[in-house]
């Protein structure tokens, strides 16, 4: 599970580099759910996911390990800006993208340069959005409000005189040679040059408060840069507001940073002070951030990186953050937005309200009826009553949708004629899941006594009301010929049949009625009817139906009604889910050790596999570890789970319906509700 404090994104004297919560909200209308639609909430399957590179950090290996186990492509990078890189260098736009960072409420930590301080909150997402201007000046540890080594419009006026004092030429081509003052972008540009004068003195400028001494002429030099770098990005917006050349913009910075300090304070009157910068190890704009910003916005580099990265997002992309608690404030998840996106071609961005993790749950693999029942009505396995893994079972049925689709299916042909369910015809009419069910699969290559064999476990029938293998074997010779007189005797004749079909089917009650040796259908003339009519066609196929029901299927019968009784009242559901052969996760207390996977051992493999398609909703790429992964091997049961703030209880493990209920999502569809997520 990963881990934050507070200390990860300290502000740095700057009330900018904090974050406060805000909302939004957008999104587009869902597409309706097929009936048989899986209620949980899975997640979606990136094209590429991005994990911070720490080296023995269990959280992102962990999460490495999960997204590698399902072959979904990783690679490691230590800063936002390599994932704008490696998003630059696509040759096609990516559907979703994930990002694995520890996190924080206030951001991701994770350097936004690399190199930086560990850390990007929302405001550096917004800043660097607009321009590598306003992200540098963001990330100035200039004190605020002033944004400079010293209040230079307090003595601005002695400023410009010191400049035509010392070459009054310079500013000829912005017509303040001999008058006037310096305005807009240009003025802004005077001060940062004066700043660098500034910091040149050494031991004037201070690291922090508690600072005895000036920053060393390493970090001097990193700052001048820094500066530097702001003046280069600042010179176009004055070539364009003054109608200038660069050169003659570059003439003013040369004239100005050539001035000693010494000089500076000989001719300015300014108070002997040592400002500090606030800084300290843990703030996002230290000098490693400083020198790192540099490096990559240099001569545009990164801005062009962004801009082509910016193609590749469209408004159907996904950005899926995970990391603790980045989602929770909605307007970090909104920056991110704003960040990747360009104009209307922003993408959808989801990140955890909680704390995320990668946990690897528990498993039980029971091979028959009898180890079914012991590990449903066990007293405390994994730490549940009877009751409450009944209940959880249950639940997962009704994620599953085999309650009410097969729920319904099955209380209908139990409660149904025992002819009816010896036809086998129902076999091809079960509802269809959306995973595979390999134990009614296998009910299609079986005869009628085997179905009975297998139904005995499906519904945990009680022995006494299963038929014996002698009873089934004497009843052969007619549950053989059901699944060809059943279709006869099940559908009445229609009221408008013709003549001629019900000639026929007249001969095919004859057929069945000796062959069972009865005269519910006459069979010689002058008795039999030429046509017969409807009704008494309809009384031919009652009498022999009933005939069967309550003479011969009575075991059948018995068997039928107590299956339906389990279905109904007892736990026919919970042992069915296994034999059908499908995965059961057992979910409901927070402690992770009481949470797992419940598969027939028979079954466990397609379970295993039909488990990944519970937690992705797109489909897996087609080589990948999963594909051979074993149910018992740990590393193979690994899932994502959501952590309360006690960095222990798991509130919910996907793909229940509270995790991604918990998973911030902007724009946020009408159809979501985010007060879901307590």
């Amino acid at each position: 599970m990963c881990t934050t404090t507070r200390r990860n994104q300290t502000p740095a004297k700057k009330e900018v580099i904090g974050i406060l919560p805000n909302q939004a909200t957008g999104g587009g209308q869902p597409a309706p759910l097929p009936p048989n639609a899986f209620l949980g909430k899975p997640e979606r399957v990136p094209d590429i996911v991005f994990i911070r590179e720490r080296k023995e950090d269990g959280f992102l290996d962990s999460a490495k390990d999960y997204y590698t186990l399902f072959g979904i492509p990783v690679q490691r990078v230590d800063s936002v800006v390599e994932i704008v890189t490696a998003l630059s260098e696509a040759t096609q736009p990516y559907q979703r993208i994930g990002i694995v960072s520890h996190a924080h409420p206030r951001g991701m930590i994770i350097p936004f340069f690399t190199g930086g301080v560990r850390g990007t909150n929302k405001e550096i997402f917004r800043e660097f959005a607009k321009s590598d201007l306003a992200g540098l000046k963001l990330l100035s540890p200039f004190e605020t409000p002033v944004n400079h080594l010293f209040n230079w419009e307090s003595v601005m006026g002695q400023l410009t005189k010191l400049i035509r004092d010392t070459k009054a030429d310079v500013l000829e081509p912005f017509g303040l040679k001999t008058s006037g003052v310096f305005e807009g972008d240009l003025r802004e540009y005077v001060k940062f040059c004066f700043d660098i004068v500034y910091l040149r003195d050494p031991g004037r400028v201070r690291r922090n408060a508690s600072s005895t001494s000036g920053i060393s002429k390493t970090d001097r030099q990193t700052l001048e840069a820094f500066v530097g770098e702001i003046l280069d990005q600042t010179r176009p917006l004055v070539v364009k507001a003054k109608n200038v050349t660069d050169t003659q913009v570059e003439a003013v910075r040369t004239l100005i940073t050539g001035i000693t300090y010494n000089r500076l304070t000989s001719n300015v009157n300014m108070p002997d002070v040592h400002p500090n910068l606030g800084l300290d190890t843990d703030n996002m704009n230290d000098f490693p951030t400083l020198k790192a910003a540099v490096k990559a916005v240099k001569d545009g580099v990164f801005r062009a990186q962004l801009t082509a990265a910016r193609t590749h997002i469209k408004t159907a992309t996904l950005i899926d953050v995970r990391g603790c608690r980045a989602g929770e404030d909605a307007d970090y998840v909104e920056a991110i937005r704003e960040f990747l996106g360009s104009g209307e071609q922003k993408p959808t961005v989801t990140a955890p309200r909680w704390f995320q993790a990668y946990p690897k749950i528990a498993f039980r693999n029971p091979t028959n009826q009898s180890q079914v029942k012991t590990t449903l009505d066990h007293a405390s396995q994994w730490g549940y009553t009877p009751t409450q893994r009944k209940a959880a079972f249950t639940t997962w049925a009704e994620l599953i949708r085999v309650k009410p689709l097969h729920l319904d299916f099955w209380l209908k042909l139990l409660k149904g004629k025992a002819t009816a369910l010896a036809t086998l015809a129902w076999r091809s009419q079960i509802p269809a899941l959306f995973i595979a069910t390999p134990g009614l699969t296998a009910l299609n290559s079986q005869n009628f006594n085997q179905v009975i064999g297998s139904l005995k476990d499906f519904f945990a029938v009680p022995t006494a009301a299963v038929p014996k293998a002698s009873v089934l074997t004497a009843l052969q010779p007619i549950t053989s010929n059901l699944p060809t007189w059943g279709p006869k005797l099940l559908t009445l004749v229609a009221a408008g049949a013709s003549a001629t079909q019900r000639t026929t089917l007249f001969q095919q009650l004859q057929q069945i009625n000796d062959a069972l040796s009865q005269s519910f259908v006459p069979t010689t003339s002058p008795h039999a009817p030429d046509p017969p009519t409807v009704a008494e066609l309809q009384g031919y196929q009652t009498a022999l139906l009933t005939f069967l029901e309550d003479t011969k299927l009575t075991p059948i019968k018995t068997f039928l009604t107590a299956a339906a009784t389990s279905l109904e009242t007892g736990d026919g559901l919970h042992y069915y889910m296994l034999f059908a052969g499908l995965p059961v996760f057992v979910h409901g207390t927070p402690e992770l050790t009481k949470n797992g996977l419940v598969v027939l051992d028979r079954h466990k493999g397609p379970a295993l596999q039909a488990w990944y398609q519970c937690l992705w909703k797109d489909a897996l790429p087609a080589s990948g570890p999963y594909k051979t992964a074993t149910i018992g091997t740990k590393a193979h049961r690994q899932v994502t789970g959501l952590v309360g703030e006690d960095r222990a209880s798991y509130l919910s493990i996907c793909p229940i319906p509270s995790y991604m209920n918990c998973i911030r999502k902007r724009p946020l569809p009408p159809d979501e509700d985010e007060n879901l997520c307590g």
